[in-house]
């Protein structure tokens, strides 16, 4: 008999594998160069980096558009229609590109009439432009066709490349600025490959919509992208408040923390999250039954695979911190007890608003969830950061989540028949594969 948490299901172990190997090169590669950057840079230095990332990151929250979601849920909606496929491609494109236009100009605005910006201008334009690359690595066709393993191939092997590089090239803490130009440089081959890839193995046709059909792009997928706006407010807009109230240490010292976190999440759930997501929307237009069938199991498989690191973060995270950036970020160390959980109640979260709500379609409601968790954190963020700094941007991240997962999880019951179904599903699930 087989166990509950085997996964027989081919297409997703697959994608499952290949995201974990992409979360592996996105994250695990740079924990590599973490330990030998972060003892060059300092948490000043480092704290400015990633401040100048979560800054541009409101840039390209508008570029990307939330079509990580929406793109690949059509997509995997109509893979078998080659034409419909096509079309939703060179829609998807070229809106990203008419998004960065408008992106572009809004960014060139704030880098000369913001001080803290026009201070480091090369740097943040070097990061901004650099990044129009992103816009050319599809990766939410891949998901909604579910063929991410010659991309995650290439990713890896183009990733080791570069992190090679970065030891080679940064020796001194003026060196900073060659560390986003390291990672601008595999992002041009990645993209150039993945394009390759689809026109060639996918037939598919580069064409110019009608700008009438980039606004109706748009607009069928503006729900979503507020959902994601509302999602940055209170996970990005934390480094952004902590820099302009306390400073590029402080950025430094939570970022630490919150990278050990990210990486956690990034190598187990997210590819676990990611892989199911199109697989979930594809059983509910089989059936309702079968969708939902299939979100139960998600829970259950999700649980232990996010409770693991958050006790291994919470029990020894003076090791962790210094095993991975060094003693000069000792201050990160209660700062990653505080965020150690992160991880099971966004896994939850997910499971509950990501995979539930959204392939149920209530788009609505998971778009009015997150914007009251990210009114709550942005409240919470000024009141405790003056008063605690990082410390408090750790605890306004905690609240928020809990917040948000607390009101997914009731309109997931609200929306189904999960707390009446719940005893018949665990009787039934004996020797059912997960997923």
């Amino acid at each position: 008999m087989r166990s509950v948490f085997q996964i027989k299901n081919s297409s997703v172990k697959k994608n499952f594998l290949s995201l974990s190997i992409l979360q592996v090169t996105n994250y695990v590669f740079p924990l590599i160069t973490i330990p030998y950057i972060s003892r060059i840079f300092g948490p000043e230095t480092y704290g400015l980096l990633n401040f100048a990332t979560a800054f541009l990151g409101y840039f390209w929250l508008l570029v990307n558009y939330g079509f990580d979601l929406s793109a690949s849920r059509e997509i995997a909606q109509n893979r078998d229609n080659h034409e419909k496929m096509q079309a939703i491609f060179n829609q998807v494109l070229f809106s990203k590109l008419f998004l960065f236009f408008i992106s572009a100009i809004m960014f060139l605005i704030a880098l000369f009439a913001i001080e803290k910006l026009n201070n480091y201008s090369t740097l943040y334009l070097i990061m901004f432009f650099g990044g129009v690359f992103n816009i050319f690595f599809p990766t939410w066709f891949f998901q909604g066709i579910e063929k991410l393993n010659l991309t995650a191939i290439f990713t890896f092997i183009i990733r080791l490349i570069f992190t090679l590089i970065i030891f080679i090239l940064i020796k001194e803490k003026n060196d900073y600025i060659l560390y986003p130009l390291a990672t601008i440089l595999g992002q041009i081959l990645i993209s150039f490959i993945s394009m390759y890839l689809i026109l060639k193995n996918y037939m598919i046709k580069l064409k110019i919509p009608d700008f009438s059909e980039i606004l109706n792009t748009l607009k069928t997928s503006r729900q979503v992208f507020f959902t994601t706006v509302v999602i940055n407010l209170y996970t990005t807009t934390n480094f952004v408040i902590l820099g302009f109230l306390s400073g590029n240490f402080e950025v430094g010292v939570y970022t630490a923390a919150y990278k050990i976190v990210i990486i956690f999440m990034s190598i187990i759930s997210a590819p676990l999250s990611q892989a199911i997501y199109p697989n979930i929307g594809y059983y509910f237009s089989l059936s309702y039954d079968k969708g939902i069938n299939k979100i139960y199991k998600s829970l259950i498989f999700i649980i232990p695979l996010t409770l693991m690191p958050a006790f291994f973060m919470l029990l020894f995270p003076e090791l962790i911190i210094k095993l991975i950036f060094g003693e000069g970020f000792l201050n990160s160390v209660l700062t990653l007890k505080l965020l150690s959980f992160i991880p099971f109640i966004i896994g939850l979260s997910n499971i509950f608003g990501i995979q539930g709500l959204l392939n149920l379609k209530k788009d609505n409601v998971v778009l009015i969830i997150t914007t009251l968790g990210a009114l709550l954190g942005l409240i919470l963020n000024f009141v405790l950061v003056p008063m605690y700094r990082h410390n408090g941007t750790a605890v306004s991240w905690v609240i928020t989540e809990v917040f948000i997962t607390t009101l997914m999880f009731f309109a997931f019951v609200k929306s189904t028949n999960f707390l009446s179904d719940i005893s018949k599903f665990y009787n039934k699930i004996k020797g059912v594969d997960i997923v």
